[in-house]
């Protein structure tokens, strides 16, 4: 068993315990999968958190659009390309994910568990402030 296959079991059995509250396996990729997808840049990554979240950690590469703001940011985000979504735990995120595949882009997926699942499986993350968030 794969080290990304081992974390989304312990994942979906979290989300069953009631602890966590994740999309459903067919709304998510695997960890591992994301992994590769990014580091070949064949996807967009964006982080939906808030500015105070993204200060705390964040995935190296991302792009900050807090949930709050995509319906009036939504052309930053390609309807072209595969898009990666994550936010703290895969709620917000699975949510954006939807709308943009309802919006046309059928590549949208949500990282299950966020950025907590992200850190747990000690995948790279960097903090504190950039001197670019939100794009300005």
């Amino acid at each position: 068993m794969t080290p990304a296959s081992r974390a989304c079991r312990r994942t979906r059995a979290a989300s069953e315990a009631g602890s966590w509250k994740i999309a459903e396996p067919s709304d998510a990729v695997a960890r591992g999968a994301d992994v590769a997808i990014i580091d070949r840049g064949e996807a967009e990554l964006v982080d939906v958190r808030e500015v105070w979240e993204w200060v705390t950690s964040r995935i190296p590469g991302a792009t900050l659009i807090p949930m709050s703001e995509i319906q009036q940011r939504i052309d930053e985000i390609s309807l072209t390309r595969p898009v990666v979504v994550y936010c703290a735990v895969g709620q917000r995120s699975a949510t954006v994910a939807e709308a943009l595949r309802q919006l046309g882009n059928q590549r949208a997926y949500n990282i299950a568990g966020g950025i907590v699942a992200w850190i747990n499986e000690q995948f790279p993350v960097e903090t504190g402030p950039e001197t670019t968030v939100n794009g300005e």
